[in-house]
């Protein structure tokens, strides 16, 4: 019987099992993949008709968003991060550019929080970038 310990444990198996293998890629590799990625993410047409991307700073293995962020400050997109407050919440702030961001909370790459501020009820449309370990196509 599948119970929700045994699926904490299977997720928790599987987390292991993934980042094991992320830090086995080489790092020639893994530039290669995440330019990959973001040149498809930049062929969306979600990414394509967001006014604004909602972005992270990536840990060691995750995917660079980089690229992501220049082509959209390039096209006269709003880019956001989040920032790590208070009970372990996340706000999200707008930059200009990504020399804004400064190694916060946990060492992640965060915006200061003098900068303004996104809110889901700001007009047009925002598109939300989410760092997953593993994941299928549902």
């Amino acid at each position: 019987m599948i119970n929700k310990y045994n699926i904490k444990e299977e997720k928790n198996r599987i987390r292991t099992l993934y980042k094991e293998k992320r830090a086995a890629i080489s790092a020639e590799e893994k530039q290669r993949r995440d330019a990959a990625i973001c040149k498809r993410f930049l062929s969306l047409s979600s990414y394509r008709f967001a006014d604004t991307i909602l972005l992270y700073s990536p840990l060691k293995n995750e995917i660079d968003t980089l690229p992501i962020a220049l082509d959209a400050l390039e096209k006269g997109k709003k880019i956001a991060y989040p920032r790590c407050i208070e009970g372990n919440e996340m706000v999200y702030h707008y930059i200009k550019s990504p020399n804004q961001l400064t190694s916060g909370k946990y060492g992640i790459f965060e915006p200061s929080p003098e900068l303004p501020l996104f809110s889901p009820s700001d007009e047009g449309i925002a598109l939300c970038v989410l760092p997953a370990i593993v994941y299928d196509k549902r």
